[in-house]
């Protein structure tokens, strides 16, 4: 039974009846809270997101950190208002993400802006991918910039919201349909 879960995640997921699917992801709301258990949110690898399409060899939507932090960033923006700490609007992760993929003496930078193709029309707004030794090297200097701001316990300074937002991307966006603030608070969305 413990071998369904995507390695890492926690046992006890495995052990609540309905709390995942039957390939141990958990199912999430625009808010990033469980369907069913309103005080469980999920980030990051665990979070069932549904393929674009169906194919031969079941492959799941990759996640970049940069989905994860934003998925982070949205559950600690809803559980605030779900604590009464801000009466802002629930928000949703954008699922955008710039990837640097590094090959050794080679890399592909990628840009999926949305990582999932829209469902009506599958397409993306925008792809690209770059290709050459300047992404190990870029890899590099990010993970570097990227570590240095966790340990000053700066999540999003100011230029790289500005910079985000010169390529066109943000990470967070209001719910375009905002489920009740209830759905915050336990009852059903």
């Amino acid at each position: 039974m413990l071998n369904k879960f995507p390695q890492g995640s926690a046992i006890w997921v495995g052990l609540v009846p309905g709390l995942t699917d039957a390939g141990g992801f958990i199912p999430v709301l625009p808010t990033y809270q469980h369907p069913n258990y309103s005080s469980i949110y999920a980030v990051g690898v665990i979070v069932q997101l549904q393929p674009p399409e169906v194919t031969p060899l079941p492959v799941g939507v990759p996640k970049t950190g940069q989905m994860t932090e934003a998925m982070a960033m949205a559950v600690a923006h809803n559980i605030a208002i779900a604590l009464g700490e801000t009466s802002a609007q629930p928000v949703t992760p954008t699922l955008e993400a710039i990837c640097f993929a590094d090959f050794g003496d080679t890399g592909i930078l990628f840009f999926a802006d949305p990582v999932l193709p829209e469902p009506a029309t599958g397409q993306r707004r925008r792809a690209i991918a770059l290709q050459g030794a300047w992404v190990g090297w870029a890899k590099t200097a990010f993970e570097q910039y990227f570590l240095a701001k966790m340990r000053f316990g700066v999540a999003v300074p100011w230029f790289e919201r500005l910079a985000l937002r010169g390529v066109g991307l943000s990470l967070v966006e209001p719910l375009a349909t905002s489920p009740s603030t209830d759905c915050l608070h336990g009852t059903s969305c």
